[in-house]
This record gives C-alpha cells, structure tokens and sequence, in this order.
C-alpha cells in the first residue's frame, strides 16, 4: 500500500535538517517535499495552510 508523505522544512532549518529533509523525501514513493522561507518552526499559517489543504484533499 502507497502512502502519500509531505515532507517539510524552511530556510531556518539547520542544514543538518534540510539534508534529512531531502533524503528522507527519496524513500517513499508518494512523497512530496516542500521548503518554505521562513524561520525554523516559524512558517506563517497563510503559507502553510494551503500546501497542508492541497496536500490533504489531493494525496
């Protein structure tokens, strides 16, 4: 079974993160990456909300 997975991070994030974030994106097959400028833990909602919306009702 294939599970859709959204893989985030930000332009805050260490690059220790991002890396993980990147390799972590190539295993599952469903899964989408997505890198936000922003600080780390910091996304504003009205950028987040709609990648979570287009995420949940497409995935």
């Amino acid at each position: 079974m294939r599970v859709p997975a959204l893989v985030l991070d930000s332009a805050g994030s260490s690059a220790e993160l991002t890396g993980w974030a990147a390799a972590v994106v190539q295993a599952p097959p469903e899964a989408t990456y997505r890198s936000f400028d922003a600080d780390w833990h910091s996304v504003p909602d009205a950028e987040l909300a709609p990648v979570l919306r287009e995420f949940v009702l497409t995935g």
